[in-house]
């Protein structure tokens, strides 16, 4: 499987269940591959920020704490 294919069967996973063959294979790429796995993370952490949003106003706090706390890798790892 390359990252093209990947990427795109992981922010499908988001919307529909996977098959048993699509759900191993994405698993081999992931296991090898950090970008994807990473890329898969983030869509995780977007699908549940904006589930939030959408939620409540007290969940609208919570997500201006955690952009407020957590910041982006490639901000937090430049030299200064």
């Amino acid at each position: 499987m390359k990252c093209k294919q990947a990427t795109q069967m992981l922010s499908e996973k988001l919307d529909r269940p996977l098959s048993t063959k699509e759900k191993i294979n994405l698993a081999m790429h992931t296991a090898i591959c950090s970008p994807c796995r990473q890329f898969g993370q983030q869509m995780e952490t977007l699908r549940a920020l904006s589930q939030a949003y959408t939620k409540t106003k007290e969940s609208r706090r919570k997500i201006i704490f955690i952009f407020c706390v957590i910041k982006p890798r490639s901000l937090t790892s430049k030299t200064m």
